[in-house]
């Protein structure tokens, strides 16, 4: 019964994701830089049943180089930094599908990219919502090693401004990620 509700919820939104017509970006939009590993560092294996609060922090900083990379005035490299966070919720109620236990996953990601001479820009603020509504979590033997495979979502509930809504953190389009990680945990 509960299988049944979790995939036809997933169904609609995947209706409701192919209603809106496609969009694109050119190179240079501030958010093309963003949450480079806020995903990242997921463990496959799945604590225990309950409701897990979590948060990431993560600092990313280097330059533009390259053919065609903004030089400043004495022909030096323009820097990039990306502070952010990310707070989250992650529920485990216990039950167990295709012999996998069953997760789903819900975080909120705030940063700020400050891009340095000649660009001079500083835009911050709340990035899209990530939620994973299925994860599923496999022990393999007693390896230690745990496989756990999923779908995440980013919803467009971010910062935006602009009149494309491309002038600051948030995208405003959908994004379907699957997930599939490997852990040895021992």
């Amino acid at each position: 019964m509960v299988f049944r509700r979790v995939f036809f919820a997933a169904l609609i939104a995947g209706v409701a994701a192919l209603a809106w017509p496609a969009a694109a970006f050119e190179a240079g939009y501030i958010g093309a830089a963003q949450k480079p590993g806020i995903v990242l560092g997921q463990s496959a294996a799945t604590p225990p049943p309950g409701l897990y609060m979590f948060n990431n922090v993560l600092n990313n900083s280097g330059s533009l180089v390259g053919p065609g990379a903004p030089s400043t005035a004495t022909g030096g490299r323009t820097s990039v930094e990306i502070p952010g966070g990310a707070l989250g919720l992650m529920w485990v109620p216990g039950w167990t599908l295709f012999g996998a236990t069953y997760d789903a996953t819900i975080f909120q990601p705030a940063m700020r990219i400050g891009v340095g001479a000649p660009i001079h820009t500083n835009p911050g603020g709340l990035h899209n919502t990530f939620i994973a509504p299925i994860g599923l979590s496999w022990k393999l033997g007693d390896s230690g090693f745990y496989l756990k495979a999923g779908l995440g979502i980013w919803l467009p509930t971010g910062t935006r401004g602009g009149a494309s809504g491309l002038g600051n953190i948030g995208a405003p389009w959908w994004t379907f990620q699957p997930n599939l990680v490997l852990s040895y945990v021992k």
